[in-house]
C-alpha cells in the first residue's frame, strides 16, 4: 500500500473535484491517486483541479501516468486547474506540455483564490 500523499474532494454544486499533493509522490502512490480520482470523477462535464503547491521533488514517471489519465477523460474535463505558485516553474512548464499534447483546456493558477 503507498504512503498516501494526496487528498481528493468533491463539490457537486461546482461540478468540481480537486487533488492536493503534499510531499514527495512516489510513482506506486501517484498511479494510486489517480486511480482514486478517476473512480471520483463524474461522468458529467467537471472541472478539475490539481493542487500541486506543497508537492516535493519532481516524479518525471508522473507524465506518462498523468497523460493517459486526460486523454481517456478529456470529454468530460470543461477545464483542468493546476494550482502552482511561479517560483515552481519547471512544475507548471511540465503541465502546460501535457495539457497541449493530450487537448485539454488547461489554466494555470497561482491560488485557488484564482480559479472561478
Amino acid at each position: 500500500m503507498p504512503v498516501k500523499c494526496w487528498k481528493i474532494d468533491t463539490d457537486p454544486l461546482k461540478n468540481q473535484v480537486k487533488i492536493r499533493y503534499w510531499g514527495y509522490t512516489p510513482t506506486d502512490a501517484l498511479a494510486a491517486s489517480i486511480d482514486e480520482l478517476r473512480a471520483a470523477l463524474p461522468k458529467t462535464p467537471s472541472v478539475l483541479v490539481i493542487d500541486v503547491r506543497e508537492l516535493e521533488g519532481h516524479n518525471p514517471e508522473g507524465r506518462p501516468l498523468w497523460k493517459v489519465f486526460l486523454e481517456q477523460h478529456r470529454s468530460v474535463l470543461s477545464t483542468v486547474y493546476v494550482v502552482s505558485p511561479l517560483p515552481m516553474a519547471a512544475t507548471r512548464m511540465v503541465a502546460l506540455v501535457i495539457g497541449l499534447a493530450v487537448g485539454v483546456r488547461l489554466r494555470l493558477v497561482d491560488s485557488l483564490k484564482d480559479i472561478p
